[in-house]
């Protein structure tokens, strides 16, 4: 079993960091299922340990939401890492002797001593659904309205329920109305985290674009890693799109007027949608929106599309105009007050319903017809849908920008 120690860098709720670390989790055998124990090296009774099963094939930090991390790791403290692969699996080759990490500069070895055996949790059971469930958020990266008094949040989640040809809206809430304790951005995550989905759909970008890897970070979860690890202050959800550009754009020179975009915001661009830059603070910022999304996945730590298949119950990024534009139905003017917004979401509503297969009762129906960003939600649901379905309306890009940009997922 792999076993090394190594001091925390930082924590953020239910997720360890332990930067510098070698050999990495990876080489570790950290992956999912792996059985993982984490205890204090000098045995102080006090300190209980920490043991869980690994969720996902996330590899980057220690993270498990039941049970959360003890109290007693937190920055700075030493801690020792036990790993049992999952059956069938194994480390790389030369890495480990048959039972210790080989030293290095980094990590230290655990001292032969009598170990505790690693006890064996309950492995996380996966989503069993007797019919598919998607989830489909609209989402925000203004701070406030994540505020837990704010009484109406343009944050919507939709679930639905799929049944043969027809997806049933099973249920229609804020934010806010999420059970739990804490602030609505960590219930949601906790939510997200435990969900017993096939996929949800989330109505904001999952990265950036391409030519700004490479620096601090090269590939997707070392984006999420820098992302989780910027300060906040009190009451503070995620950082600001300010904070977020000059972390990820560190030694890429953004004048006033640049706006970046990825490959799959170029394609939406190209066919008339005003999309948003993940890079831009200026007039329709679009740096918000990105650095909250990314905040959330960095603490939801599921598997994301399209980096993991529909077979890991991923979370994946959505556009509802996109959707709208694929469909060829009304992709502006469908979110105010006056009357072309409404006849624009009466004629969205009635497409789900005569012709996507959506099933909705009257208290939700006129939700969704007086309220755009609920209507929102629901057009997410079929991002997810497309994904678990292999129904994308628009196939990945025959090269590998989407490799560490992403890609928005549009329903056929």
């Amino acid at each position: 079993m792999p076993v090394c120690e190594h001091v925390v860098s930082s924590r953020n709720g239910p997720q360890v960091m332990i930067a510098g670390l070698r050999p990495s989790l990876r080489d570790m055998g950290y992956c999912c299922g792996a059985h993982v124990q984490v205890t204090d090296p000098a045995g102080d009774p006090a300190r209980v340990p920490w043991v869980f099963v690994v969720a996902n094939d996330e590899h980057a930090t220690l993270v498990c939401q039941n049970p959360t991390p003890p109290a007693w790791i937190q920055p700075g403290v030493r801690i020792r890492i036990d790993v049992r692969p999952p059956a069938g699996g194994g480390v790389a080759e030369g890495v480990f002797g048959e039972d210790a990490a080989r030293p290095t500069s980094d990590a230290v070895p655990a001292p032969e001593r009598p170990r505790t055996p690693i006890e064996e949790p309950t492995a996380p059971q996966q989503p069993s659904v007797s019919a598919p469930r998607y989830v489909g958020i609209d989402f925000s990266g203004d701070q406030r309205q994540w505020n837990p008094n704010v009484q109406a949040s343009n944050i919507w989640i939709a679930e639905v329920q799929e049944h043969g040809a027809t997806v049933n809206l099973v249920n229609l809430q804020r934010v806010q109305q999420l059970p739990g304790q804490g602030r609505p951005f960590a219930r949601l995550s906790t939510w997200l985290a435990n969900g017993n989905f096939s996929a949800a759909a989330i109505d904001a970008p999952f990265s950036i674009p391409w030519w700004f890897f490479g620096q601090g970070f090269a590939d997707h979860p070392g984006l999420l890693n820098v992302v989780n690890n910027l300060p906040l202050m009190n009451a503070q959800d995620f950082p600001t799109g300010s904070a977020f550009i000059e972390s990820v754009a560190a030694g890429i020179p953004l004048n006033q007027f640049s706006k970046p975009l990825r490959v799959t915001d170029c394609y939406w661009r190209g066919r008339g949608l005003n999309i948003r830059s993940t890079l831009w603070v200026g007039p329709r910022s679009g740096a918000p929106f990105a650095s909250a999304c990314i905040k959330l996945l960095a603490n939801v730590n599921r598997s994301v599309w399209p980096w993991a298949g529909p077979e890991k119950f991923p979370l994946v990024e959505a556009y509802p105009a996109a959707q709208l534009r694929h469909w060829r139905l009304p992709f502006e003017q469908y979110n105010g007050l006056g009357g072309q917004d409404k006849d624009n979401r009466a004629k969205i509503v009635l497409d789900l319903t005569t012709n996507r297969g959506l099933q909705v009762n009257n208290a939700l129906l006129g939700t969704i017809q007086t309220d755009a960003d609920a209507l929102d939600a629901v057009l997410c649901s079929y991002a997810a849908r497309a994904v678990v379905q292999n129904q994308l309306g628009i196939a990945l890009p025959p090269f590998d920008a989407w490799q560490v940009e992403g890609w928005i997922a549009i329903h056929n």
